[in-house]
């Protein structure tokens, strides 16, 4: 049985490797939500929520970086950031699209293997990463481990489970559907059309679950600052005022009673209480049942 899983877990990480490999090329084309004002505003806020509470922004890692999207917004609150991705080609995407800087440095690595010592980092950020990976659990522990007392953990950009478990991927499909028919690149279209995005995404159908999160980052003597879901509409054209509006429009949902619950992405924000990581030595696992398979 464990021979069984090591081989799935190898297969599924090869999968991505091979699939974002591709996808680099034309990711910021397919994921044009992550360049609109309301993503942009909400990662910012967070990112700058968490530096006004470290005593001193020292250390980051993005693990997961793609091109660059959260990388960017943190280079101006640490001293030194680490951008890692398990492909090259995001990698190297990410260095033309980021300026030089003697703060920055890439790295490509395995999500659930980090190659760094224990506790050194006052950030661990991840976007869109858990649900790619075959244990996701295995990833938020190494981030424990390498991040500092009073550390913060930022997660974003997950799916979360309300909204797929109710529509499963049908508005992914609608979505992925007008971004093709809308876009002039033949290049692009091509490289689109290869690309099997339920073979990557496994956790997708089902999501993730906030409170479910949350409860793993108490259970590990974590503080959750913030947790919710948002992003309701996701911009699936280039146009610059379609998206200034629809950002307007999310905005506007997110003051709505409830709205938390039902956005197509959540998040959580958590600090590492001092001496956390003694305190939960004994239970690795305690406490988190996420809503996936």
């Amino acid at each position: 049985m464990e021979a069984s899983r090591c081989t799935n877990k190898v297969k599924v990480k090869r999968d991505n490797l091979a699939f974002h490999e591709i996808e680099a090329e034309i990711f910021d084309e397919v994921h044009m939500e992550i360049l609109s004002h309301y993503e942009i505003a909400k990662s910012r806020n967070n990112i700058g929520l968490i530096t006004i509470n470290l005593t001193r922004p020292n250390l980051c890692v993005d693990i997961g970086c793609g091109t660059g999207f959260l990388t960017a917004l943190e280079l101006n609150n640490f001293e030194g950031i680490v951008a890692t991705d398990i492909s090259r080609k995001m990698i190297k995407k990410a260095r033309q699209k980021l300026p030089n800087s003697t703060k920055l440095n890439f790295l490509v690595c395995d999500a659930e293997n980090l190659p760094f010592r224990n506790e050194i980092f006052d950030l661990i950020s991840m976007s869109s990463i858990l649900h790619h990976l075959p244990s996701p659990i295995s990833a938020l522990l190494e981030a424990n481990r390498v991040l500092r007392d009073n550390g913060f953990v930022y997660i974003t950009r997950e799916p979360n489970d309300t909204s797929y478990s109710r529509f499963v991927d049908f508005p992914h499909r609608i979505l992925q559907f007008v971004s093709y028919i809308s876009k002039k690149n033949s290049r692009t279209k091509t490289i689109s059309t290869s690309l099997n995005y339920l073979k990557v995404d496994i956790h997708c159908p089902h999501g993730f679950n906030v409170e479910s999160l949350s409860n793993f980052f108490y259970s590990r003597h974590f503080n959750v600052v913030r947790a919710r879901s948002y992003h309701w509409i996701f911009p699936a054209t280039a146009s610059s005022f379609i998206k200034s509006v629809l950002s307007k429009v999310n905005f506007l949902i997110e003051k709505l009673p409830f709205s938390w619950k039902f956005g197509r992405s959540i998040f959580v924000v958590a600090q590492k209480c001092e001496h956390a990581h003694i305190a939960c030595a004994s239970n690795p696992e305690n406490g988190f049942e996420p809503s996936m398979h």
